[in-house]
């Protein structure tokens, strides 16, 4: 991404506040109040809160980040941050985002731009003072709101607040348009909507991003993985990946051999953690199809290997009782046990569908330390090589198909047992 310059950079242009709210504890720190001093001249709206931070205090809901908007270039900003004593990290210098580190805490100073050109992943922007032109290149109107360190809120779009309060997502001007600058949008709308929105989407973006869900397949397998799994943690996911299935853009995403009512009665079942949630409606939105999920997502090796094992772990389950449960978590694991066992139950086919006491062993019990190891069976009188190993994992069989009973006295007259037979 590069930056032209442009001509006529005279300072902040006015705008009129249009509600003024208590200031939250996160501005009323001292590292906050030094980082908009740094970077606001006296009687100057030359710096404010803008987009989540805003949003969600204007909501009532945690803040995570807190993002600035400024109308001075990044070269600028860093000055002004270091002569105050701030560290600056040039994160996102080519976005024209610059990180203020202030004892611990981390504020993201992002000048105004325009766009000069886009091609539905990069853009080309200039540097301006106009905090309208920055708003106007945002994706939706919740997102453009901004507030002073005064507590006084701005809405350059003149909608954004209207939007909040009525939990609408709307893009900022032409839907259309807005999803051609950038098609992670569309994923975007879905996930802003599961968490913010009320009711039904908003009909011009649905339709915008329906028209526009070919683009998705322009972006980075990371940008969408991420994008992704956020949008499959929410407690809401359920319901909008109905909507976007119907408005045909999940297909990226969602290849499940199930009816979506069954993938949607998973989603609405009790989780464990919300990542290893995601993970695991991921896994059942593309029906276990490792090669699919290799090809269009970019995870880690552990985050494969807990889809692998909850694939296991649905057939460990086909026999459900607890011996079976505790066969399978001693082999992949107490998360993916629990979600396997969370999808047998969401496809209503056995009679211990729901069974909160077999779940809640899948979710607490934690298997012992199998009593034998190579030196045992060396011990028992037979020689180093192969023969170790393999009649080690004999022996864990049996110790396994006795559902972890025996203890090690057990397992050692078991071993000295098999160790006769052999010689005889």
């Amino acid at each position: 991404m590069s930056f032209p310059a442009e001509a006529g950079h005279t300072g902040f242009r006015s705008m009129r506040s249009v509600k003024t709210v208590e200031l939250p504890a996160w501005a009323q720190t001292e590292q906050a109040q030094a980082v908009m001093k740094a970077l606001n001249d006296e009687g100057a709206l030359q710096t404010l809160y803008v987009g989540g931070c805003v949003r969600n205090h204007l909501l009532g809901v945690p803040v995570s980040d807190i993002d600035l908007a400024t109308v001075h270039t990044p070269e600028q900003a860093i000055s002004r941050l270091q002569r105050a004593g701030f560290g600056t990290v040039p994160t996102g210098i080519d976005h024209g985002t610059v990180t203020a580190i202030a004892e611990g805490l981390t504020f993201e100073v992002t000048s105004l731009r325009r766009d000069v050109s886009t091609d539905g992943r990069r853009a080309v922007v200039a540097y301006t003072d106009d905090w309208v032109a920055d708003a106007q290149r945002r994706d939706f109107t919740i997102n453009t709101l901004l507030m002073s360190q005064q507590g006084q809120v701005y809405d350059p779009t003149g909608c954004g607040l209207a939007d909040l309060e009525a939990r609408r997502v709307v893009f900022v001007g032409n839907p259309a348009e807005r999803i051609a600058e950038d098609y992670l949008r569309i994923l975007r709308f879905f996930r802003f909507h599961a968490t913010y929105g009320r009711g039904n989407p908003d009909q011009a973006g649905l339709a915008a991003c329906t028209a526009g869900a070919a683009g998705i397949d322009t972006l980075s397998r990371e940008r969408i993985t991420q994008e992704i799994l956020k949008l499959l943690a929410l407690a809401g996911a359920g319901d909008t990946l109905s909507v976007m299935v119907k408005a045909r853009v999940a297909a990226r995403f969602y290849k499940a051999d199930l009816p979506l009512d069954r993938v949607i009665g998973y989603f609405d079942m009790q989780s464990c953690n919300r990542a290893v949630h995601a993970l695991a409606r991921l896994a059942v939105t593309v029906a276990f199809d490792h090669d699919f999920i290799k090809e269009n997502f970019a995870l880690s090796n552990a985050q494969i290997l807990f889809l692998k094992n909850m694939a296991s772990a649905i057939e460990e389950l086909q026999v459900r009782d607890r011996c079976h449960i505790r066969q399978s978590v001693y082999a992949f694991g107490n998360e993916a046990t629990a979600q396997a066992l969370l999808f047998c139950f969401a496809q209503g086919q056995h009679e211990t569908d729901g069974d909160e006491s077999l779940l809640a062993l899948a979710k607490a019990w934690r298997p012992p330390a199998f009593p034998l190891a190579g030196a045992d069976v060396l011990a028992s009188g037979i020689k180093a090589g192969p023969a170790v190993g393999r009649i080690l994992a004999q022996a864990e069989i049996w110790w396994r198909a006795a559902d972890f009973v025996p203890d090690r006295a057990a397992c050692l007259a078991w071993l000295q047992r098999h160790v006769s037979q052999q010689i005889e």
